[in-house]
């Protein structure tokens, strides 16, 4: 028998090759060549000038020489099962490769599955009979891989008794890569040990992986951990890690500068079931130091909703200060605080019927003290100061001698309720941020699909015009919210004062800033001489005073939709007590532009109405 077999492997190589060749003519309309190709003895395959080419004859892979070790009895049944593996100057276009999609026989193709927990066992199958088929013993040098203009290289590359060590240059238009990777994988139940480490020290110029990322990206080194994979039928259980160092991020939405971050991680306990992604409250977040209880499920079965909750145990509060990235927190990063500070949130979203979002948020306050404001002197609201309006050039003096500023008791209070009553109805309740307007802005911006309403309290339009500045990114908005809690919980002014300078830099108009220049523009008087209507009419224009003057109709009335708004606003006012009955009872909306702004409101010429008769008699006589 043996004697047979010695005679007949020569054979029995042609039948496994021309099984593979055909296979992937087949399936993938793809000619595999070789120059050459023997069995050495037993288990020793040399193939020479391996080429695969697609069906236009583009060259997919090209590989000199490869040496295989085969397994003897696997041979015998005509199939390839490797224990060694030598691959030597190759080259593999994966644009191609991507290509390929889709050109399998569509009777092979499996009906798709609706449930992501069958896909996702389908896929870790495919996974474990990949991983099987690596062998056990595998070196590769000088093999190349392209993607249009990008290039990767993998210089030398060993996997042996599960170790890995690799060597790899990536080569784009402009910048060279070198990458080194160190680790162990284990083939059976998928352990993995990964450590990738680079020289780039700047953003990598790699166009897939900014389309990917949606961002620019730069990370020197790159740690990950697969401890477990479990397919327990019910649920596929990943337990792991990720960590990173020195950390480039450029995104313009979440910072209009890069994000810088030494060290950063993630550990992660995660459950996939037939209904819900569940992350574990063992899972934690790491940041520069800083480590914070995350989990969270979300069911995506319809309707889909996601509960999270995040964790942060009281640490020195200067921990904090230190943790946060570069290019992030500008003001804040250079504070020092005392004391103890933690935080709590539990957040629940309904993602398809966007009629239900619920925000528990609370920060744990243990004796935090501003050592050093750095540049965020939040007592300044307190003293006479300059303000820049961040779309205008002209400075406004905060300064109770300056002519166009106005203190809080020469400012009717019918104004301050109607202005409070409609831009933060809890500003004296609340601690600077408040959680159902930020609930209910959330789900309106969910359901109109685009970002109208921010939730913002008075405190925060303070915060964010006085000390910070208008651009819509993450970080501003996170930051805004921290200096928030510290002028409210840290009692660094009183609400008096932030009403009364609130009320003397907000934009009323163009170029209009503040009560003492917008009564002057609109009414031609000094604020304690404004009615209720005049009042209201102020209040109102407030979130578009850019466009006051398309609140009224071609004859100079206030319109409809807005008679409405201050209607409610009136009702509202008469509610709490602000307004009288005989007030609320008397009350129209109307108001009568008398200020140099009357000449932006567009009212129609009066037309004398015997000139239009005649005309027409004189159209019906032609």
């Amino acid at each position: 028998m043996w004697l047979v077999l010695y005679i007949l492997k020569g054979w029995l190589l042609d039948v496994a090759v021309h099984k593979a060749q055909q296979k992937l003519k087949d399936q993938y309309h793809l000619d595999l060549t070789f120059k050459n190709y023997q069995l050495n003895g037993w288990r020793e395959v040399t193939m020479e000038g391996i080429n695969c080419q697609t069906a236009s004859h583009d060259t997919l892979a090209y590989f000199k020489r490869v040496e295989i070790h085969v397994r003897l009895w696997p041979l015998v049944r005509g199939k390839l099962r490797l224990e060694k593996l030598v691959a030597e100057s190759g080259i593999i276009d994966i644009a191609l490769a991507k290509e390929l999609k889709g050109k399998k026989r569509t009777e092979e193709k499996e009906p798709k599955d609706s449930s992501k927990l069958a896909r996702a066992q389908k896929y870790l199958g495919y996974v474990k009979d990949m991983a099987d088929l690596i062998p056990e013993d595998f070196t590769a040098s000088h093999i190349s891989f392209k993607y249009h203009k990008n290039m990767a290289s993998i210089d030398s590359a060993i996997y042996v008794q599960n170790k890995i060590f690799a060597k790899a240059i990536i080569s784009t238009a402009s910048q060279k890569q070198n990458w080194t990777a160190t680790g162990s994988f284990d083939k059976g139940d998928l352990e993995t040990h990964m450590k990738l480490v680079s020289d780039v020290t700047g953003f990598y110029d790699f166009a897939m992986l900014k389309k990917l990322a949606r961002a620019e990206l730069g990370v020197r080194s790159y740690q990950l951990d697969i401890d477990k994979i479990a397919d327990n039928g019910d649920d596929i259980y990943i337990k792991g890690a990720v960590n990173a160092e020195n950390v480039l991020i450029y995104n313009p939405r979440i910072s209009t500068d890069t994000i810088s971050v030494p060290k950063g991680g993630f550990d992660f306990s995660l459950s996939l079931t037939d209904q819900k992604i569940i992350l574990d409250t063992s899972s934690r977040i790491h940041l520069n130091g800083l480590s914070a209880m995350l989990s969270s499920d979300y069911t995506y079965k319809y309707p889909s909703n996601i509960h999270a909750r995040l964790e942060l145990a009281p640490v020195p509060a200067q921990n904090i200060i230190m943790a946060m990235p570069g290019g992030t927190f500008d003001m804040a990063r250079t504070m020092q605080l005392d004391g103890e500070m933690g935080y709590h949130l539990d957040f629940y979203l309904n993602i398809d019927t966007k009629d239900s979002v619920k925000i528990d948020a609370s920060v744990i306050n243990q004796g935090i003290k501003i050592r050093d404001y750095g540049k965020a002197d939040l007592r300044k609201i307190n003293g006479v100061f300059t303000y820049h309006p961040y779309n205008s050039r002209r400075p406004i003096l905060i300064d109770s001698t300056s002519h166009t500023y106005t203190t809080l008791r020469n400012i009717p209070k019918k104004l301050v309720d109607a202005v409070v009553g409609s831009e933060d109805p809890n500003f004296f309740g609340h601690r600077g941020i408040q959680v159902d307007a930020i609930e209910s802005s959330m789900l309106r911006n969910m359901q109109s699909g685009s970002f109208r309403q921010g939730g913002s309290t008075i405190t925060m339009q303070l915060v964010k015009n006085v000390f910070l500045n208008h651009r819509k990114t993450i970080d501003r908005k996170l930051e805004e919210f921290f200096l928030v809690w510290l002028i409210e919980n840290c009692h660094i002014t009183s609400k008096n004062r932030m009403l009364e300078v609130y009320l003397n830099i907000i934009e009323w108009g163009p170029d209009v800033y503040g009560i003492g220049e917008a009564s002057q523009f609109y009414f031609n008087k000094p604020p304690a001489q404004l009615n209720l209507n005049e009042c209201i009419f102020l209040a109102k224009i407030i979130p578009q005073p850019l466009g006051f003057m398309h609140r009224f109709d071609e004859k100079g009335n206030l319109k409809e939709n807005f008679q409405r708004k201050v209607l409610n606003t009136v009702d509202r006012l008469s509610k709490r007590g602000k307004i009288d009955e005989e007030e609320q009872g008397s009350y129209w909306p109307e108001v009568q532009i008398t200020g140099p702004a009357k000449k932006l409101i567009k009212i129609a010429p009066a037309v004398d109405s015997l000139r239009i008769r005649d005309s027409l008699i004189r159209e019906n006589d032609w």
